[in-house]
């Protein structure tokens, strides 16, 4: 059951994290976080209701929540980049 669930994080990360690459140019990385933190949550529930074994509710919760997680932290630099960037245009303005 680990190697299953060590494949299902690290496949859910590269599809997100790829996602957010892909899009990074286009979309917001904070409104890529909220999309995260949306769909991780929408994928892993069905995910673990598959699974029937005793110990896969619990490996759900965590791949949620570490995916969660990671989406509050692309929140978080996209909060960061986006004051940034309107700083570096108001001291370019002036």
């Amino acid at each position: 059951m680990d190697g299953m669930f060590w494949s299902v994080l690290i496949g859910l990360f590269i599809i997100f994290n790829g996602f957010a690459v892909v899009l990074r140019k286009r979309i917001p990385f904070w409104i890529l976080g909220i999309i995260l933190c949306v769909a991780s949550p929408i994928m892993v529930l069905p995910l673990a209701s598959l699974v029937s074994a005793s110990e896969a509710g619990k490996e759900a919760a965590i791949i949620m929540l570490v995916l969660v997680a990671n989406g509050l932290i692309y929140i978080v630099v996209g909060i960061i980049h986006a004051i940034q960037h309107a700083s570096r245009k108001k001291r370019m303005a002036k």
